[in-house]
This record gives structure tokens, C-alpha cells and sequence, in this order.
């Protein structure tokens, strides 16, 4: 017998991966393959995506830990920020994952 269809089938019909590049993908990506706001909460009500921050997703097939949230969310700042700012200090250090004792928030660094 074949899984049940998951939220994400039902509701939606698409194929996050389609928009999803290093595991986030933005509002706007979402709604280029015909998602909605109401989509995207019913998507993160079951579990299927986590909010990173305003504007910003990640699939999630489980629960992700407070490590990965912040990894994910400092690529999700660094894609909003290209070109004005930079993922810094302890943020960058979780992205190249290199080990560390505590996540204090997310850090990028300005020109100027």
C-alpha cells in the first residue's frame, strides 16, 4: 500500500525542490511556481516547512534542530543581503560548519 499524500501534495501539487537551493527558498520563489500565503502557512502548519524568518522557508521532512535553524536562516539573510551585507562572525562559522558552543543571533557585518 502505497504512503498517504502528504500535505505539501494536496494542498499544493508541487515540487519544492524545484525552488528550494542550499535547503531555503523565499516567498517570491514560492508564488513563481503558483504557491499562495495561505499555501505556505498550511505547509508550515504541518510540518512540511519551517519559517526562517520574515519571507524566508525551509522543507523540513523533521523537525530541525536550533543549530540547523540558524544555518538556515544566515543563508536565507546572506541571499536577502547579497551584495550589502555579509553572513559574519558566528553565523559564518555555523554555514561553513565549523563547530561551536553557543547560537547567539543570526550576524552580518555592512560595508561602512
Amino acid at each position: 500500500m502505497p504512503p498517504p499524500p502528504s500535505v505539501r501534495d494536496i494542498v499544493c501539487g508541487m515540487d519544492l525542490s524545484l525552488i528550494t537551493r542550499h535547503g531555503i527558498f523565499a516567498t517570491a520563489d514560492a508564488r513563481g511556481i503558483g504557491l499562495t500565503d495561505n499555501d505556505l502557512k498550511r505547509l508550515v502548519a504541518s510540518g512540511e516547512c519551517a519559517r526562517l524568518t520574515r519571507g524566508w522557508y525551509a522543507p523540513t521532512a523533521s523537525p530541525i534542530d536550533s543549530l540547523e535553524q540558524h544555518r538556515l536562516t544566515a543563508l536565507a539573510l546572506g541571499r536577502q543581503y547579497c551584495g550589502k551585507a555579509a553572513i559574519s562572525h558566528y553565523s559564518a562559522l555555523i554555514v561553513e560548519g565549523i563547530g561551536t558552543h553557543t547560537a547567539p543571533g543570526v550576524n552580518k557585518t555592512s560595508p561602512g
